[in-house]
């Protein structure tokens, strides 16, 4: 009887996590924004991305340089309202830098 409320137990916990594991959230960008699956592979460090993003806000990243389409040094999440007139969240990321450079150009 132990074994059969254990396996029950089981179950039913796997069956309420089953939502939580497949469930993929779907990210609405706005204007013709590159996406961040592109961000990750045209740059050369980890990209952090939150992940707990309310539904109705939009995701526009503008890359650093502007002209620049494979080489991308830096860049910004900027999280929108749903209508596109706020800015809500702004989040730069870049490749950390050496202490040796920073040094150089606190020295200058």
């Amino acid at each position: 009887m132990k074994l059969l409320f254990i396996r029950l137990l089981v179950v039913f916990i796997l069956i309420q996590n089953i939502p939580l594991i497949v469930q993929a959230k779907e990210i609405k960008y706005n204007h013709d924004s590159i996406t961040l699956s592109e961000i990750k592979r045209k740059v050369d460090f980890k990209v952090v991305v939150p992940q707990n993003i309310p539904n109705d806000w939009t995701l526009e990243i503008k890359t650093y340089p502007w002209d620049e389409k494979d080489k991308i040094t830096n860049f910004r999440l900027h999280y929108m309202d749903s209508d596109d007139k706020y800015l809500l969240i702004g989040i730069e990321q870049s490749k950390e830098s050496s202490n040796k450079e920073m040094n150089n150009n606190e020295n200058r």
